[in-house]
């Protein structure tokens, strides 16, 4: 009889334990099927299942889809992002078997593109060593207005929410909290720069000064040749800072193109920065096709305000050119069948737009989108209509882009996610670069 009632008993333990997980499947599947299906991948990584659903390699599915769930870490629960408005609440985020946190260290060389990219760079590696990824604020562009100019942080520059369903994103704050406002290791990669040692203080003081976070000397940092090793020996390191997360671009391993396209998948645009684009194409352009231009023509940078590098004989050549390539551009146009061009311009130089309308009718700029409801509230950020425009320029039939920008290469990154096509404009017949300059190939 005792042994009839322990079996009892165990029969209606197993039945309750089914009852509650088929209960917990069918909410999860009705009510948050995105929840459930990333929390199915976590369970089923190591069987090979994800490399399915994704068709990822086994090894991707594994670092992306890790196999424990440790819910102590606090950017596993709802945490806040900094704004500049108010304090975004952000619900309850990817989780996964986590070994720490890894803080991007860059901001000086170059404007916001390129530390996005430094950024995505970062993101790349803490996926690859399956950490959280830190917040990084940006700051505006020199050519940004001055009651405008300061820093822009993560949610107004990405999708966080969007970037929170592949990987784990930590507040300044929470870092701060749990690494006690310091990262135990830096790494860097070795370089031949002769001012690398000036350029890391300018960024220790920096993160000082603007976050209250505190770095080690140069000399106490960890300078590697040899990422793949280094990452290795930190896998017990709670805070680890990645310094110019760019300069890793050499290291390769086998999942880095998979895990690349799971970045750009989901390091996009905020969604009121997709809903202005999405306005413009419906109210500008009517839905129909649209070639999109990034004209960085850098020739009068030099010429704006108080600064004195100004060359008018570059100037002048410029001008000339801009009549030369518009030809180009009509007749592309008139080939792929589209009339309608967006030009994406710096603000210094919307006077080109004048110029391109000899030959092509409907040119549009920023100057025309900015009157739209949705858009006449931040017409005079030139930070958010930057994104706008490069929204714009993702969603084009056509893109060309500038030579050695940032700003189109975080444009083609996207574009090249679903094979639209892309051209450089030194691309185009009869034209050549000379650094930043655009001239006619002789």
């Amino acid at each position: 009889m005792a042994a009839l009632s322990k079996t009892a008993f165990n029969v209606f333990l197993v039945v309750m334990f089914l009852g509650i997980s088929v209960s917990y499947l069918a909410y999860s599947i009705v009510v948050e099927p995105e929840s459930f299906m990333f929390s199915y991948l976590a369970m089923t990584a190591s069987s090979g299942k994800v490399s399915e659903i994704f068709n990822l390699p086994h090894s991707v599915a594994s670092i992306l889809m890790p196999k424990v769930d440790v819910s102590e870490l606090e950017s596993n629960k709802t945490i806040t992002i900094s704004t500049s408005e108010t304090q975004e609440q952000l619900g309850p985020q990817y989780t996964s078997i986590r070994k720490g946190y890894l803080l991007p260290i860059h901001h000086y060389g170059s404007g916001p593109n390129f530390n996005f990219e430094h950024f995505r760079t970062a993101t790349l590696f803490a996926l690859y060593t399956n950490r959280t990824i830190v917040e990084k604020w940006f700051h505006t562009h020199r050519s940004q207005n001055s009651d405008t100019m300061g820093w822009k942080f993560l949610n107004e520059t990405f999708d966080v929410n969007k970037l929170r369903k592949i990987v784990a994103v930590a507040s300044i704050d929470e870092f701060k909290s749990k690494c006690n406002n310091t990262a135990n290791t830096v790494i860097a990669l070795a370089s031949n720069r002769v001012d690398v040692e000036e350029m890391y203080q300018k960024h220790v003081e920096l993160y000082e000064k603007e976050y209250g976070i505190f770095m080690q000397d140069w000399s106490q940092i960890t300078v590697t040749a040899n990422p793949k090793d280094v990452f290795n020996s930190l896998k017990n390191v709670g805070c680890v800072g990645i310094y110019m997360p760019r300069d890793f671009d050499s290291f390769k391993f086998p999942e880095r193109s998979e895990l690349l396209k799971q970045i750009d998948m989901h390091l996009i645009r905020p969604q009121r920065v997709r809903e202005m684009a999405i306005a413009v194409n419906k109210v500008i352009f009517h839905n129909q096709p649209y070639m999109a231009v990034h004209f960085r023509t850098k020739t009068e940078e030099g010429c704006r305000g108080n600064y004195t590098n100004c060359d008018p004989d570059r100037v002048a050549a410029m001008k000339r050119s801009a009549i030369s390539v518009s030809e180009d551009f009509h007749t592309l146009m008139s080939k792929r069948n589209i009339s309608a061009l967006y030009m994406a311009l710096p603000n210094y130089a919307m006077h080109y737009k004048q110029i391109f309308q000899k030959k092509i009718p409907n040119v549009v700029t920023a100057e025309d989108i900015a009157a739209l409801p949705s858009i006449a509230p931040v017409k005079d950020d030139n930070y958010v209509m930057s994104l706008v425009e490069q929204e714009l320029c993702i969603r084009a039939e056509l893109f060309i882009g500038w030579v050695y920008s940032y700003w189109s290469q975080m444009v083609i990154m996207q574009r090249d996610l679903y094979s639209k096509e892309s051209l450089g404009i030194s691309k185009l017949p009869g034209w050549d670069t000379e650094g930043f300059h655009l001239v006619k190939r002789k």
